[in-house]
């Protein structure tokens, strides 16, 4: 699996910390057979925020990394649903809010 960190929002939550997902949260993404992940997540020890992209063959999905537990962030990711990415990008793009905190993600993509 090809991985791509991102820090971009790190001074928007000054509470929390830039972190990469430890091996118990990449189990997840392994167990669906994801080919490539851009990520950014933050956290504080119990609470995390982030937001990923993933890719299998050509299709891609997306899932908010939020979460106040100590099972990580990618636990609850159990199903990969495939769609193009133009139509993952549709999903945020009308929540400019939400748009202006993900976007770097699919520029990334673009980039890649």
């Amino acid at each position: 699996m090809i991985i791509h960190e991102l820090t971009k929002n790190v001074d928007y939550y000054a509470e929390f910390q830039p972190a990469k997902f430890e091996s118990y949260e990449l189990k997840f993404l392994n167990a669906l057979a994801i080919d490539e992940v851009w990520y950014e997540y933050l956290n504080n020890e119990v609470e995390g925020y982030g937001f990923m992209i993933v890719r299998k063959g050509q299709l891609y999905d997306s899932f908010d990394l939020s979460h106040n537990s100590c099972h990580g962030a990618t636990e609850y990711y159990t199903k990969f649903r495939g769609k193009t990415l133009d139509k993952v990008m549709a999903q945020y793009k009308p929540n400019k809010e939400y748009w202006q905190k993900v976007k770097h993600l699919f520029a990334e993509i673009t980039l890649s």
